[in-house]
């Protein structure tokens, strides 16, 4: 009577548009009448809760040619196949997954001789199964109750045998840690609770010696637990152990697994698992399933809800969500991070910074936490934020420490980062030989500068780039003030390009990914999970061209707080090619040309250089960069601006404008009462000596002494000048 199917469809006839094969299901769970699709219900549970492996199915009836074939049954369309894979994770189907099965010793034919066709489960006593365990290193032994799903042909089972060794040893330290290398240890989890809350019999979940299958993710080579075969759904009765295999048993000895499996099953059940949310989707499927009515689980599914939630009020009393330390009260410490501890109740699923993300914690006991927060220098108001599993705020906490100590933790106000080179030129001949077996070693020559742009230490323990490139900095590296560190493509390469002078100041090689050369996001968090800096830089629009490719780095203009990143203005190309890695150099007029100029325009002093003239306005291009000016636009400068101040002494003029940054050009504005004489009013200054503009401009304000009463009328000219240096 168990008596499925699997279709194929004509390639140009995709089922729905979308599947090349799909399959009928009508296994039941061995009751009458044995089609009863109970596993609908944990199947629809499963996609409702998030975060657990699960396909949608529907269910039809099946019209068969023997009368006793027909009735409901299970439409499976996106199993767990390379279809299914393949649009879940990236390349999904180069992951290989093994089904966890029974030995079926097939001992009768359908015609009594040996030649006959075998008849499955003939003999159910001669069924034998193998526990989750290593056998050995040879892949002869796991054959037969570990069926390869997919990839057949590579033949793999060199990746399955480390995670099955590692489930197979014995509760300790060991198991936890080899467990935590090679499993989605709290996927592994959220799967075993939705299958124990359903009661699903004859399964893994419930310590069967089959049905699972496990999936080794090609982005991470984690091992998935991916529920299967759930016939014997509501099997296990409502007061059935929550813990009811060994292998769970064993995860859950770390405390930080129990909380985490313990909260997946009050989620699911706050969530999914309750008669509110099933109970009408269950009267749903049964209209649709007349020979195997659903509705009739919702009381057992009742009683089950309220054991379980019976069992984890015992398991964890109820606590509020608190900051423990030092009873709650202020304290002091001579260090940029501190510990503190506190209690939350199992429904705390992270802990977060106010403003920042989750915070690495550890679960000392069922109810208590421990973590590192970052500080700033001098006094600082820490408030946490407790969230659940569905990521709704619990609760808050509040606690104020004093950093007496000279570092502070990296922060947004304190690191910036001021040069990247994301499309660098390719490597010489010479390069390319000193990265032997690299085929593409152009883009090993990326690398990112960051400046402490305060006036102390800055710890930068727990900071790491998450967007763009992935790197994390080592725990104890401390950045001077105003000093520079880089984080480069590739550390060979780097070398080949700039020498070994600058290994001091290399941080370390990213640790995956590359800049985009078409532009990118760039993120650095900090410690508490906030972003330090973050800013997206293109290869179009307003962006330095001479960076995308042709052998410029982008510079940032001003390392201030102030300065936004995410303006094109706030960055320019480096001056020279292959960019100018820790030298600390303010921008300069070249600088400032090389984002106006073409190449063409670059090499014509007559039309790039300092007091050339190419749009004909009447003002040089030094003055033009002074002034924030645009050196082709054709139309003149209207910069200065007059206003009127009054320090006391009477109304005064104030002279207002606008520059650019450039450290090779003073300013200074002259003031006439007859346009032949012009005395400097004051002195001259760099452009970033006024006021930040945050968008890569400084606002600048001179006051003339003297009051409008001094004299009738008056001139201003405001000039520019080149500081030749060697």
């Amino acid at each position: 009577m168990r008596v499925g199917w699997n279709i194929a469809v004509p390639p140009d006839h995709l089922f729905l548009g979308a599947h090349e094969k799909i399959a009928i299901d009508r296994s039941g769970a061995g009751d009458s009448p044995d089609q009863r699709q109970r596993e609908m219900l944990v199947k629809h549970a499963i996609n409702h809760a998030g975060g657990i492996p699960g396909m949608y199915d529907d269910l039809i009836r099946v019209i068969a040619p023997l009368g006793k074939h027909s009735g409901d049954a299970m439409l499976l369309k996106s199993r767990f196949d390379d279809e299914w894979l393949d649009n879940q994770f990236d390349n999904g189907g180069d992951g290989t997954m093994w089904e966890y099965e029974l030995i079926y010793n097939q001992t009768s034919t359908d015609d009594g001789t040996p030649e006959g066709r075998k008849i499955p489960q003939s003999n159910p006593g001669s069924t034998a199964g193998v526990a989750v365990a290593s056998l050995g290193a040879d892949p002869e032994l796991y054959r037969h109750h570990w069926l390869i799903k997919n990839n057949k042909e590579l033949d793999d089972y060199a990746s399955l045998i480390p995670v099955v060794t590692a489930i197979g040893q014995p509760a300790s330290a060991q198991f936890i840690a080899e467990t935590n290398a090679l499993l989605d240890v709290d996927e592994w989890l959220r799967t075993f609770a939705v299958q124990v809350l359903f009661g699903v019999g004859d399964n893994y979940a419930f310590g069967a010696q089959h049905n699972m299958l496990i999936y080794i993710r090609p982005t991470d080579g984690k091992a998935m637990y991916m529920p299967w075969d759930m016939d014997f759904t509501f099997s296990q009765g409502a007061t059935a152990s929550l813990t009811p295999s060994g292998d769970l048993n064993k995860l859950l000895t770390d405390t930080g697994n129990r909380r985490a499996y313990y909260g997946h099953l009050l989620d699911i059940m706050d969530t999914t698992f309750n008669a509110a949310y099933l109970g009408p989707w269950a009267d749903h499927y049964s209209c649709f399933a007349p020979g195997s009515p659903l509705d009739g689980f919702i009381a057992t599914l009742t009683a089950r809800e309220s054991y379980a939630r019976a069992q984890i009020a015992t398991l964890f009393p109820a606590t509020s969500f608190a900051i423990t330390t030092n009873g709650g009260a202020a304290f002091s410490v001579a260090d940029s991070q501190v510990t503190l501890a506190g209690d939350g109740w199992v429904d705390v699923r992270e802990i977060r910074l106010a403003g920042g993300g989750a915070l690495p914690l550890t679960w000392t006991d069922d109810n208590s936490w421990e973590l590192e927060v970052p500080l700033g220098a001098g006094a600082n108001t820490i408030t946490l934020e407790a969230y659940g599993f569905g990521g709704q705020l619990l609760g808050t906490a509040s606690i104020d420490v004093t950093n007496t100590s000279a570092v502070q933790a990296a922060a947004a106000g304190n690191i910036a980062i001021t040069e990247v080179m994301y499309h660098p030129l390719p490597a010489t001949p010479a390069e390319a030989a000193a990265l032997p077996g690299i085929l593409n070693p152009q883009e090993e020559f990326e690398f990112i500068e960051i400046q402490n742009i305060s006036g102390t230490a800055v710890d930068l323990s727990g900071c790491a780039f998450t967007n763009g490139i992935d790197f994390a900095f080592d725990d104890g590296t401390t950045l001077a003030a105003g000093a520079r560190l880089l984080v480069v493509g590739n550390l060979d390469a780097f070398r080949a390009r700039y020498g070994t002078g600058l290994d001091s100041l290399i941080a370390g090689a990213f640790a995956s990914g590359r800049l985009s050369n078409s532009g990118d996001r760039l993120t650095l968090t900090g410690a508490g999970g906030a972003d330090v800096a973050s800013f997206s830089y293109s290869d179009g629009g307003a962006w330095p061209g001479p960076a995308d490719g042709q052998g410029a780095s982008l510079i940032l203009v001003n390392p201030d707080p102030a300065t936004d990143h995410e303006l094109p203005q706030s960055w320019w190309s480096s001056a020279v090619s292959g960019g100018e890695p820790g030298s600390g150099k303010s921008p300069t007029y070249a600088h400032w040309a090389l984002g106006k100029f073409s190449a063409a325009q670059l090499a014509d002093p007559a039309i790039s250089g300092l007091l050339a003239d190419p749009d004909l306005d009447g003002q040089p291009n030094m003055v033009e960069c002074a002034a924030n000016g645009d050196p082709l636009s054709g139309s003149s400068l209207n910069n200065l601006a007059a206003g009127i101040t009054d320090l006391g002494s009477g109304p005064q003029p104030a002279l207002r404008f606008t520059s650019a940054n450039a450290g090779d050009i003073r300013l200074g504005v002259l003031e006439s009462d007859d346009a032949v004489h012009f005395g400097i009013i004051g002195d001259y200054f760099l452009p970033a000596a006024g006021d930040d503009n945050g968008d890569g401009t400084w606002g600048h304000e001179v006051i003339d002494p003297d009051t409008l009463a001094d004299a009738a009328r008056k001139i201003y000219v405001l000039e520019a000048q080149w500081i030749w240096t060697e």
